[in-house]
């Protein structure tokens, strides 16, 4: 599986000669090539033992404890010197990236937790403990942060750690999860203002109707750069418009239909499936779509549920953020897909061997 990321590259590389930007092309490029460098030290390593996952998992999440207690510190500091108390929220508090990529990698550790260093922890008390009291804190990292993508994927672990927990007989565990739920749930309906007007905007601007050209609202932004990428796609949905040339083509919808304020902030698509569907065509969608939907019929088969919720989180993002046209997507999504799919491939290999 571990091709597809590969071929999905090599399309960029192929719309780089159909591309009138051809700088921005190689920068594109130049951005991804973590896809294909990643998986070949890693894979060029061994398969991971249950123990080297733990490790990985450990030290995943110590670098967001340090990167969590440090955004708050930071906050802390300027509250006390005089600042709202909006420096707790959203991108504000998210000091070192953007908030959307902060929550998806705190999912990501949440479950992990719970599955390799939690659930399976055969230690001591103390430890689960200091495990329970990570995913507290990256919980309401995630509550703060306040992106609404960050928060459905918070409800979708937390759901799938509930239900996989009574389904187990961990019922404690599933009685804690219920408890983090209610809470959660209890906070953004009624302790934190800022987390409640988003998801009032989000419903508002899903299930209002009309959107407006002229909104700065994010969740409004979003819908319109939407609709014009699917303007773009209609144009030239078989081979796109080149690697380099998204952008570009994009502007001249957001001025052609007055999206005054997705063309002032240069907007890409949000949505790394309408960016690959733009930028490539049918080809570039399509196996970005298998790069997600094969992975994951195989992780659900093998019960291999730490990919599966990698796969969904990121996969979901993707509908979002256009996540493979920054670092911090692409180095995220480059590691963990490497690191799930890898005993997939050596699975493989061992049941090549066996016959």
């Amino acid at each position: 599986m571990l091709w597809l990321p590969v071929c999905w590259l090599a399309l960029h590389v192929i719309g780089i000669s159909y591309s009138d930007n051809v700088d921005s092309a190689l920068f594109d490029v130049q951005v991804k090539l973590s896809i294909l460098l990643l998986p070949l030290l890693m894979v060029a390593y061994h398969p991971y033992s249950e123990n080297e996952k733990k490790c990985i998992t450990h030290w995943f999440a110590l670098g967001l404890a340090i990167t969590s207690v440090a955004c708050l510190v930071r906050a802390a500091l300027a509250f006390w010197g005089g600042r709202w108390v909006d420096v707790f929220y959203y991108k504000e508090l998210s000091w070192f990236l953007h908030p959307t990529y902060f929550s998806l990698y705190l999912n990501l550790a949440i479950y992990l937790l719970w599955e390799w260093l939690w659930q399976d922890d055969s230690g001591r008390n103390e430890t689960r403990a200091g495990h329970m009291l990570l995913i507290a804190l990256f919980s309401i990292m995630v509550l703060l942060l306040n992106s609404k993508a960050g928060m459905l994927g918070w409800l979708l672990v937390m759901l799938w750690i509930v239900f996989r927990s009574f389904f187990t007989a961990q019922y404690r565990s599933g009685a804690m999860a219920i408890g983090m739920l209610i809470i959660f749930l209890l906070l953004v309906k009624y302790g934190l203002p800022e987390a409640q007007n988003r998801v009032k905007d989000f419903q508002t601007n899903v299930t209002g109707g009309q959107t407006e050209h002229q909104s700065t609202d994010s969740s409004n932004e979003r819908i319109v750069i939407w609709q014009e990428s699917l303007k773009a796609i209609a144009q030239s949905p078989l081979l796109g418009y080149g690697t380099g040339d998204v952008q570009d083509v994009l502007q001249q919808y957001y001025s052609a239909d007055g999206a005054v304020s997705a063309g002032s902030l240069k907007l890409n698509p949000h949505n790394q499936y309408l960016q690959s569907w733009v930028a490539l065509g049918l080809p570039g969608v399509l196996v970005l779509l298998s790069m997600m939907l094969f992975p994951f019929i195989y992780s659900v088969k093998r019960k291999y549920y730490a990919a599966t919720i990698f796969l969904v989180l990121i996969g979901m993002n993707m509908m979002f953020e256009s996540m493979l046209e920054v670092q911090s997507g692409v180095m995220f999504f480059a590691f963990f897909y490497t690191f799930f799919t890898s005993d997939f491939v050596s699975e493989s290999v061992i049941n090549e061997n066996e016959s």
